[in-house]
């Protein structure tokens, strides 16, 4: 009960006005983290996590042998589409406006990185370039749907196989903006009620 996840606070921003969802996730973590000699070790300070909501990359997952035990090949393929690239800086950006507020002038002693000396756009692109990396929740490989790149159906059976499903992240046909957790539940309950033959509840309101 006396233990924290390091992230104790957060928040869904939009970085453009006209955006019609948060374009960014923004965690804030009362500490400064680092890997120094292979070790990840902490420091006094504070930090911002910054990650885009839905990003326009799209990597890919190819199978490496025939063995269902092989580890597959994995690639994200992160900023390959500059769009993200320009809504990554338009978040670094904004959370330094954030650090610049006067209630935490007490504790700001001047920023680590990127460091005061990156002020440009072009300087901050090339510094996220340099600095991006895996929120560990990629989706979307064996999207749902009826599409020619469809991997599964709305019950997560496999197209073209017979007694194979699927039933994780993979089968988001789209990118959600928060974290994934919820909506694996979700689809675990769900296609769970198909498998058994359960018929799945309505969507009205529940009565007790």
């Amino acid at each position: 009960m006396g233990s924290t996840n390091f992230f104790e606070t957060g928040a869904f921003l939009k970085t453009r006005p006209e955006a019609d969802y948060a374009t960014i996730q923004v965690e804030f973590m009362p500490l400064v983290r680092y890997v120094h000699n292979g070790k990840l070790e902490a420091r006094a300070g504070f930090n911002y996590w910054i990650d885009l909501s839905r990003p326009h990359s799209r990597g890919k997952l190819q199978l490496r042998s025939a063995d269902p035990l092989a580890a597959p090949s994995i690639v994200f393929n992160h900023l390959a589409d500059p769009s993200d690239v320009d809504e990554l800086v338009n978040g670094v950006q904004m959370v330094r406006e954030m650090a610049r507020q006067s209630a935490l002038a007490s504790v700001n002693k001047g920023e680590l990185m990127p460091g005061a000396a990156i002020k440009s756009r072009t300087e901050l692109a090339a510094w996220v370039a340099a600095n991006v990396g895996t929120s560990f929740h990629p989706s979307g490989t064996c999207r749902m749907g009826t599409a020619d790149n469809a991997v599964v159906d709305s019950t997560g059976r496999v197209h073209g196989a017979q007694g194979l499903r699927v039933i994780d992240a993979s089968i988001m046909p789209r990118t959600v903006t928060g974290n994934l957790s919820a909506c694996v539940f979700m689809l675990a309950e769900k296609l769970a009620d198909d498998v058994r033959g359960r018929t799945s509840p309505g969507t009205g309101p529940i009565r007790l």
